[in-house]
């Protein structure tokens, strides 16, 4: 039975030292027994000792699939999508990430390294959509530190990144008029006023 696999399993570990064949037990071990949970940590811990992160990155998404509530899917998710992250794919990472968001809206921390992945990317007109579906769920929220920080950020983007001064300016005026000593969004409009009047000196 599955304990005694269980104890087979820690013999290859522990005195054998035989990490390989471990492996192979606690991998029908969680074929067999989805919801063997001591058998999926140690079969993580082995495979990321091993190196072996292609078997983990499948064995998260297993894991992801089987799992009974949206927190444990969560966590899995994003050890997996920092994971992509490592083996350079980048776009399953994203994805990993809005599937997070798709569960968990107001989950900073994936909206965060959702936002950074598109940065690298060049996926602008992406990154500015995130930006400001995030923006509206703070504002929801009530919680209007993040609110502003996101407004300002994607100020800078429409100003740096998609050229786009217009935008730009009418983002940093809105945080602004909540907020009339925000540094950031000051410097910014003054940045963009200098420019402008530039231009026109140019022209």
């Amino acid at each position: 039975g599955a304990s005694v696999r269980h104890r087979l399993a820690r013999v290859f570990v522990e005195r054998l030292d035989d990490a390989p064949r471990a492996i192979k037990v606690y991998e029908t071990l969680v074929e067999d027994r989805p919801g063997d949970e001591v058998a999926a940590d140690e079969l993580r811990r082995l495979y990321t000792q091993a190196g072996r992160q292609r078997d983990l990155a499948e064995l998260l998404r297993k894991l992801i699939d089987r799992a009974e509530t949206k927190e444990k899917r969560t966590a899995l998710r994003l050890d997996l999508a920092r994971l992509e992250e490592t083996l350079g794919e980048r776009d399953h990472a994203a994805d990993t990430y809005r599937d997070v968001l798709s569960e968990e809206p107001d989950h900073s921390s994936a909206a965060i390294a959702l936002s950074e992945l598109l940065e690298k990317d060049g996926r602008d007109e992406e990154l500015a959509e995130l930006m400001s579906s995030q923006i509206a769920r703070s504002k929801e929220r009530g919680d209007t530190a993040t609110e502003l920080l996101l407004e300002v950020r994607l100020g800078q983007m429409y100003e740096s990144r998609l050229k786009d001064p217009e935008r730009a300016l009418e983002t940093f005026e809105s945080v602004l008029s909540r907020e009339p000593k925000h540094e950031g969004a000051l410097t910014a409009v003054g940045r963009i006023a200098e420019d402008r009047s530039e231009m026109n000196r140019a022209e």
